[in-house]
């Protein structure tokens, strides 16, 4: 019985890949950077919108090797946005290799999926192993939760998808900046923690003092005066212009990145 149940599993583990795999785009014959395999959204990029992104976008890729591939799609095969962005990146092998002695894969996904309803729609940022030093999970969050969704939501597809490689490609140009970022974001979070521990002090400070008074303030006696409170402290651009695209060489992604919904 046990054997006929793990047949059982791996045939329906056999059909459902199969099915994954027939669903899941291959890489286009004519490598580009910017790929709209939207049935339904034919139109999500206008033809001069693509032109101008993959101008950029090759532009980059030249200068530093980067390649940040666009892939819009319909349906994501029974995958998170997650696997299949990564999956992506895997199989279509995005990212630039500068030499052989520098194999770090130097490639980012920015997979879009428009279809579905209102908080439905997928956007996932999917990054090689060679660029988590410029693009960290908490860069892509920003890019996506603070740029991407806000204009996704606005109906400005373009500039959703333009401004999130202008802030790769400031990210990727000056390491500094992210830096800086998570330091914020480590600070603003800290902050937050802080505030929640400062009001459960002020909580039992304030039932301490109503509990002394009670207890000391009502028998006619010396009673008690607080004359000093002690607090704790917690640490607490690229423009147009180019020739044609040299083709993916990279391939190395390990699940990084972060996506969202809208």
């Amino acid at each position: 019985m046990r054997h006929l149940t793990s047949i059982i599993f791996l045939l329906i583990s056999f059909f459902a890949s199969a099915q994954n795999t027939d669903c899941f785009p291959e890489k286009p014959s004519r490598e580009q950077l910017v790929n709209n395999l939207s049935v339904q959204f034919p139109q999500f990029l206008s033809a001069g919108e693509v032109r101008k992104l993959e101008s950029k976008l090759q532009e980059f890729d030249r200068q530093t090797y980067i390649q940040v591939a666009v892939v819009i799609v319909d349906d994501l095969c029974g995958m998170t946005a997650n696997e299949f962005a990564t999956e992506i990146g895997e199989k279509w092998s995005v990212g630039g290799i500068k030499s052989d002695k520098d194999k770090k894969n130097l490639g980012i996904v920015i997979l879009i999926k428009p279809t579905e309803t209102d908080g439905g729609r997928d956007v996932y940022i999917a990054t090689g192993y060679g660029m988590e030093e410029y693009v960290s999970a908490i860069s892509a969050s920003r890019i996506v939760n603070d740029i991407m969704i806000p204009n996704f939501k606005a109906a400005k597809y373009f500039e959703a998808i333009n401004l999130a490689a202008d802030k790769i490609i400031e990210l990727t140009n000056n390491p500094e900046i992210r830096v800086q970022e998570e330091q914020r974001n480590g600070n603003q979070e800290q902050g937050n923690n802080n505030e929640k521990e400062i009001k459960w002090w002020h909580i039992l400070i304030a039932i301490i003092i109503v509990i002394l008074y009670f207890s000391f303030g009502g028998r006619g006696g010396g009673g008690f005066t607080m004359t000093r409170y002690g607090g704790t402290s917690w640490g607490g651009n690229f423009g147009g212009g180019g020739s044609s695209f040299r083709g993916f060489g990279g391939g190395s992604f390990g699940g990084g990145g972060a996506g969202g919904k809208w």
